[in-house]
């Protein structure tokens, strides 16, 4: 009989049919079953996925508990620390470098003309700083008027593009000192 029947679904070519009975059960039981199933199989990822994370970052702490690791990080940082520092400090040497290069030299035909740049004047000393260029002199003077007079011929002189006189101090009322700073101009780059 069991031929039979195969003969005659093969013969009018039809599939089995359910009953709607049938296929209403068939969906109660297997939905939720196909649903739990799908779930299993993606938490059973998720689930090694996590497990996996978690054995990691329990690695990672312990590695970063361990106080050699520790220490050498806290010497990372400072040593890192003291090379920006130290990059800092040579950019700034490199720029007072290449700006003092611009300035002309401090040669004696300049000292002659700033010594020699107002007669009732003596000039005691100068100082001169690389770093801006900066000439500062210092001189006597019987005359106060002398003192205004000498800072204005050193700002007549082309080779400063900036000349500053604050003032004089006298201990007895007939000498006179003053400071005067001067900036070398820069020369022209060709």
């Amino acid at each position: 009989m069991k031929n039979r029947r195969i003969d005659f679904y093969r013969a009018y070519n039809k599939k089995p049919q359910l009953s709607a009975e049938a296929r209403e059960r068939l969906l109660r039981r297997a939905a939720p079953a196909a649903l739990a199933l799908v779930l299993a199989l993606i938490l059973g990822a998720e689930g090694v996925k996590y497990a996996r994370l978690g054995r990691q970052i329990a690695a990672e702490q312990a590695y970063l508990a361990d106080a050699d690791v520790t220490e050498a990080y806290k010497t990372y940082e400072s040593l890192s620390g003291a090379l920006e520092a130290a990059n800092y400090r040579s950019a700034q040497l490199e720029a007072a470098a290449g700006a003092a290069d611009s300035y002309p030299t401090l040669d004696a035909a300049l000292v002659r003309a700033v010594t020699g740049a107002y007669d009732g004047v003596s000039v005691t000393g100068y100082a001169y700083s690389d770093d801006g260029g900066t000439l500062t002199v210092s001189g006597s003077c019987s005359s106060v008027s002398n003192a205004a007079q000498y800072a204005k011929a050193l700002g007549a002189l082309d080779v400063f593009s900036h000349v500053g006189y604050y003032g004089y101090s006298s201990q007895d009322g007939r000498s006179y000192t003053f400071t005067v700073q001067c900036v070398l101009a820069q020369e022209a780059e060709g």
